[in-house]
């Protein structure tokens, strides 16, 4: 029982989190309620499943924010969006490889970045020194190893509806897109 128990408080925090859920026809727009704010995972509480830190002034954030350097979003897909051009901006950058996106991502100092790496590359199937091209099918496999990453087992509450929203207003901006469609 006694390695069961955390197990169980993480089952019991995705049941809460999936209960005050908010449905697939709100608008991404809506007033800002962080509806996951009872989830003990800081990626979910906030909007923001990469857990990026404060700094762009990214649309559908919450100010001011109450989590210290770790981005609030209005809604899961704002957070999602925010991730989704963060890594393409990076690779427009020419952080053309998983271990050099993850190495400015999740800098050492603060991340097992050598696991980090691992583990996305093999999420996506692509060696970790290996150039890739920054396509709709790698954008998307990157943006669901991170946020399996760094959330864990909650990850889960990153509904499909979620990264597909997010990504359709990444994509809005015509930087984004085009690169997408040329990479």
């Amino acid at each position: 029982m006694n390695r069961l128990w955390p197990w169980l408080l993480v089952a019991a925090a995705v049941i809460a989190s999936r209960m005050s859920k908010r449905t697939d026809d709100q608008s991404p727009d809506q007033k800002p309620t962080l509806p996951n704010a009872t989830s003990g995972v800081r990626g979910i509480r906030n909007n923001n499943p990469g857990n990026l830190v404060i700094g762009d002034p990214w649309l559908g954030r919450i100010e001011p924010n109450t989590d210290g350097k770790f981005l609030q979003f209005k809604t899961m897909p704002y957070g999602v969006r925010a991730l989704n051009i963060d890594l393409v901006v990076k690779h427009k950058r020419g952080l053309r490889t998983i271990r050099d996106i993850i190495e400015t991502y999740a800098p050492p100092f603060e991340n097992d970045t050598k696991r980090y790496i691992e583990v996305v590359s093999k999420a996506m199937n692509i060696g970790a020194m290996v150039p890739f091209k920054m396509n709709l099918t790698n954008l998307n496999k990157f943006v669901r190893a991170i946020v399996r990453h760094e959330n864990g087992p909650a990850a889960s509450l990153v509904t499909a509806s979620d990264y597909a929203a997010g990504l359709s207003m990444a994509r809005t901006r015509p930087d984004i897109n085009s690169y997408l469609k040329i990479a």
